[in-house]
């Protein structure tokens, strides 16, 4: 396994798995149902990778004649997953105009994610929405603390009209943050 991959899937997998964890912590102090947590598992395992599909959308659909697109085609249809999964670590930086990891996607999730949360007893679609959104803030403030200007690139790509000063963007981040603990008291009290 590559050292690039070894990072992205450590991103992703030590806050999902925290929160999963603390969850089921404080849910076995309510006697919560197996169904309950293995839902929870489901869902949060499901949301940690689900947004980076829009790569394979990069890939196949927006940009399929470049050379690492035309590599994972090949890579996908010799039906080697591992190998696609590292071929994805290499160059998943380069990829700055994202579907899902565009800050309109953002925008558009927190509502949906409030909506799920607040209206739904699946505890699969509570904890895959909340996921989504985990997956999202931790891109973010890896790109903020170690490569800011790459973040407002991918962040904003296509958006053209919006730049935000590094405060600015400071601000988002936190307004994500707390949006987050919002839903993680939603998702506590399922």
């Amino acid at each position: 396994m590559s050292q690039e991959l070894k990072r992205e899937l450590t991103l992703h997998l030590v806050p999902t798995a925290a929160i999963t964890l603390l969850l089921s912590l404080l849910w076995l102090l309510k006697e919560s149902s197996f169904f309950s947590f293995l839902s929870l598992f489901l869902g949060m395992g499901l949301g940690s990778f689900l947004l980076d599909l829009d790569h394979l959308v990069y890939w196949f659909v927006t940009h399929p004649n470049l050379p690492e697109s035309q590599e994972a085609k090949k890579i996908l249809l010799s039906k080697n997953y591992p190998q696609l999964l590292t071929h994805l670590a290499r160059y998943h930086l380069s990829h700055s105009s994202l579907t899902f990891h565009h800050f309109h996607f953002q925008l558009l999730l927190l509502p949906l994610t409030f909506f799920v949360l607040s209206s739904t007893s699946s505890i699969f679609a509570k904890s895959l929405v909340f996921s989504l959104n985990l997956h999202l803030l931790s891109d973010c403030l890896k790109d903020f603390y170690l490569r800011r200007q790459d973040l407002k690139i991918w962040l904003f790509a296509r958006s053209h009209l919006v730049r935000l000063t590094d405060k600015a963007l400071e601000l988002y981040l936190l307004l994500l943050s707390s949006c987050l603990f919002l839903f993680f008291l939603f998702l506590l009290n399922s």
